[in-house]
């Protein structure tokens, strides 16, 4: 298990003057990945600075992320899902997934073989 910081207040976050503030928390929160830099970040920001009322929790924040991902093309859609570790991987993890692996065993290859999940040995 990791100690990873939690992410700063919601309000910090969601009144930052530019966007860096939210790439932090929302690679904690999320998975790291180039659309999330690229067009996530930016469009959010954009989003939230034309917004009289902020989101006053981090749910409130993914939701209205989820909203700009549903506009986005199906190549971004899928290279932003894609970053998420997949069933039974053990490597590569953020701060949050490794904490949901809880330090666990890999998953059996007979179970992932039953869910039809390919092993990734990298």
């Amino acid at each position: 298990m990791t100690n990873a910081l939690p992410p700063p207040p919601i309000a910090l976050v969601v009144s930052a003057p530019d966007s860096s503030a939210l790439l932090g928390p929302l690679e904690l929160l999320l998975e790291p990945s180039p659309p999330l830099g690229k067009l996530l970040v930016p469009q959010l920001h954009l989003a939230l600075q034309a917004l009289s009322d902020k989101p006053a929790s981090y749910t409130d924040l993914i939701k209205l992320a989820e909203n700009i991902v549903e506009g986005w093309g199906i190549e971004d859609q899928a290279e932003f899902v894609s970053a998420h570790p997949r069933i039974g991987e053990t490597v590569n993890l953020s701060a949050l997934s490794g904490n949901e692996q809880g330090g666990a065993a890999p998953t059996p290859g007979e179970v992932l073989k039953r869910l039809g999940v390919s092993i990734l040995t990298s």
